[in-house]
């Protein structure tokens, strides 16, 4: 465990006590349950730590987390960061700097953070079929419509995206910034975790594919084809919620980690043979200038600058 690494775990055992306090539920998720299945702790590589919340739960937390987090902590959110968009939270560390890449190369000064850890809502998903396709349709819809209101157009990735922008782009200058990522988790509770057979990355960015692969590839069951976030495949990112009903205690690191009771299937389903560690060129990260030593707001005011070739 490297010294990021140490300070993300800070970060976790203080969000692991006000979930225990409160009796909130949340379990690991993504590269963080990979690791504590292959690794018992962090992936060697791995700069973040991700957990995800019943969107029950995870309501209950952002109104309770400022009041009771210590002062060296700031949870970011859509609604206090206008060029964030993404709907699940952070908590980060104001007493260090962990800045994305993306948003050092954008200028989008209010997008540096501390080092974080990533808390995302986990609503339900609609059995297969119309409702769903509907669901998932108003989810993309709200995904795409986010990033135009709050990214520069030559900051958007997806040609989609970057047309949509341009368009709407006097539309989009009289509403406030937070006005779809709000719509977006109004949708989610309208689908709690506790009501739905299903749940899924609901927090996550689909792409057009999805639509067309449900009805192309008939992706109306779960399937537990090989496959990666990243990848945005519709069949890797929705699970029976069974698998997220209960959850188990593993050993990470110097502490405890909660995953879903049934941890395998769904780490097989999303990434197949999991346990197999991949390639040197495949191991992924945030690409992120980190500086342990100084707090993040020296470089939001420019008393310190990210060095010019730092990403070179």
């Amino acid at each position: 465990m490297n010294e990021l690494q140490k300070t993300i775990l800070e970060i976790y055992s203080c969000f692991e006590d006000i979930c225990s306090r409160h009796g909130f539920r949340f379990f690991a998720i993504g590269g963080t349950a990979i690791g504590t299945a292959r690794h018992q702790g962090f992936i060697p590589w791995d700069d973040d730590l991700d957990v995800a919340m019943p969107i029950e739960d995870f309501k209950q937390f952002v109104q309770c987390a400022p009041s009771e987090l210590p002062p060296w902590y700031s949870l970011v959110t859509p609604r206090d960061r206008p060029h964030y968009s993404y709907i699940f939270i952070k908590i980060e560390d104001t007493r260090t700097t962990c800045i994305e890449k993306k948003y050092a190369r954008g200028n989008l000064i209010d997008c540096y953070t501390g080092v974080w850890i990533d808390i995302m809502p986990m609503a339900g998903v609609p059995n297969p079929g119309i409702d769903r396709l509907r669901f998932l349709a108003r989810i993309s819809s709200c995904a795409m419509n986010n990033q135009a209101l709050r990214l520069p157009a030559s900051s958007l990735v997806r040609a989609r995206a970057k047309i949509r922008g341009l368009m709407k782009a006097p539309l989009y200058g009289r509403i406030e910034k937070h006005y779809y990522s709000d719509k977006w988790l109004e949708l989610l509770e309208q689908h709690g975790f506790d009501e739905e057979d299903y749940t899924g990355y609901t927090w996550s960015t689909p792409s057009k594919r999805w639509l067309p692969a449900t009805v192309s590839r008939d992706i109306f069951k779960h399937t537990s084809q090989e496959g990666t976030a990243a990848g945005r495949k519709l069949e890797n990112l929705i699970f029976p919620k069974k698998w997220f009903a209960e959850y188990v205690d593993m050993p990470f690191e110097s502490t405890m980690m909660r995953m879903p009771s049934a941890w395998d299937e769904y780490l097989t389903a999303q990434f197949g043979d999991y346990m197999k560690p991949p390639k040197a060129t495949q191991q992924e990260t945030h690409s992120c200038f980190v500086d342990l030593s100084h707090p993040v707001e020296e470089y939001r005011a420019g008393i310190r600058d990210i060095p010019e070739s730092y990403w070179d």
